[in-house]
C-alpha cells in the first residue's frame, strides 16, 4: 500500500489524491528537509494544500477606518469655499 508522503497515512482511505510533479515535489521539499517527496507519488490532496500555502500565525485585527468629513471640519463653509481648490471663491 502506498502512503502519503505527507502525512504518512494510506492514500486508499477515501480521501482525494494527487500525483506529484516536479513542482509539487519542489515545493514540498523546500517546505521541508525532513520530507522527501518524489514525483510520481501520491499525496492527499488536503495534506498538500495545508503544507504547501503560507499560514497566517495570527488573524489580521481590523480596526475601524475613521472617516473624515470635510463638512465636519471647523473651517469649512461649502458657500465660502472651493471644493475643488479649498480656497475662498
Amino acid at each position: 500500500m502506498e502512503k502519503c508522503c505527507i502525512c504518512e497515512n494510506e492514500l486508499n482511505d477515501g480521501q482525494p489524491i494527487s500525483i506529484l510533479t516536479h513542482r509539487g515535489v519542489e515545493r514540498i521539499n523546500r517546505s521541508n528537509d525532513e520530507i522527501h517527496a518524489e514525483i510520481g507519488k501520491g499525496v492527499h490532496q488536503k495534506c498538500s494544500k495545508d503544507f504547501t500555502r503560507p499560514r497566517k500565525s495570527d488573524p489580521v485585527q481590523y480596526q475601524e477606518a475613521k472617516v473624515n468629513l470635510r463638512s465636519a471640519t471647523p473651517t469649512y463653509n461649502a458657500k465660502g469655499h472651493c471644493i475643488f481648490l479649498w480656497t475662498r471663491s
